[in-house]
């Protein structure tokens, strides 16, 4: 779009021109010559507004990542010392988002635990 919008604003400019120095050979194209040059003002600061606009997105985007990231480690803080008061095994834990440590699982030994298995003993 750079390129079309360059190339555009380019051709505007060189009628401009065109319009301004042959004013004799198409004297009617001179009332144009006034709309066409605030048009092109027009074009030039609305570019420059995009512009900056897309530099305060960027900086917004870079403070909402940095905001994220510090939120983040607070959460992190919190649930430690939450941890900490409850009890790492406390199934309380569970409403803050972590998970308590629980008993392991017993393995089954090979054989135990299906009905086949049961069966021939």
């Amino acid at each position: 779009m750079a390129t079309n919008f360059a190339k555009t604003l380019l051709d505007l400019e060189q009628l401009l021109g065109s319009i301004q120095q042959h004013q004799d050979l198409a004297p009617s194209a001179t009332r144009f010559r006034e709309p066409l040059e605030a048009a092109i003002v027009s074009i030039r600061a609305t570019n420059a507004r995009q512009n900056t606009l897309k530099a305060d997105r960027q900086k917004a985007t870079q403070d909402l990542k940095a905001a994220l990231a510090a939120a983040k480690d607070l959460a992190i803080d919190v649930r430690a010392v939450i941890r900490g008061e409850v009890g790492a095994r406390s199934e309380k834990l569970v409403q803050f988002g972590i998970g308590p440590l629980r008993p392991r699982a017993r393995k089954a030994k090979p054989g135990e635990g299906t009905e086949t298995a049961k069966s021939k003993r």
